[in-house]
């Protein structure tokens, strides 16, 4: 390589190729790792959608086990990929079957017609005083996810 070749970056002139500006801003950025405390993306374990009340039930359960591993629920939630809004909406499904199956299958889901943040609600309705203060137990003891519901 010649030093003719070489061409020092005062002289570019930016409008000149595209080529010109990525090798200038290649040089503007540089990548650095990042700090310990810093959230990663997991591969493979995107947002994904849930269609219906078992599949909320079986995400809740998921959460449940990476929280039960890492002990903390932000860390449980990133494994999984879900947001802790989105449980905390949809847990009064998973708590109810859990409580009291029973109730739980009485209740119908039509996908048509209603969201299940509605359907969560109809399921909160359903937990009585008593199968209160039975989650609010299981939760102390680490069985259930430990959310502040309202119920």
């Amino acid at each position: 390589m010649d030093e003719d070749d070489v061409i020092p970056p005062s002289s570019i002139n930016i409008s000149e190729s595209l080529d010109s500006d990525v090798v200038i801003q290649r040089r503007k950025t540089r990548w650095t790792q990042p700090p310990a405390s810093a959230t990663v993306a997991v591969p493979g374990k995107a947002h994904v959608r849930v269609k219906g009340p078992a599949e909320v039930i079986s995400r809740y359960k998921k959460v449940l086990k990476s929280f039960s591993k890492v002990r903390t629920m932000t860390e449980a939630f990133r494994i999984n990929g879900v947001d802790q809004g989105t449980i905390k909406m949809t847990a009064a499904i998973a708590e109810l079957n859990i409580v009291d199956p029973e109730t739980f299958k009485t209740l119908k889901y039509d996908p048509a017609t209603e969201t299940l943040q509605s359907f969560a609600k109809r399921c909160a309705t359903h937990i009585t005083p008593e199968k209160k203060s039975i989650l609010e137990d299981m939760k102390t003891k680490g069985q259930l996810l430990p959310l502040l519901m309202k119920y």
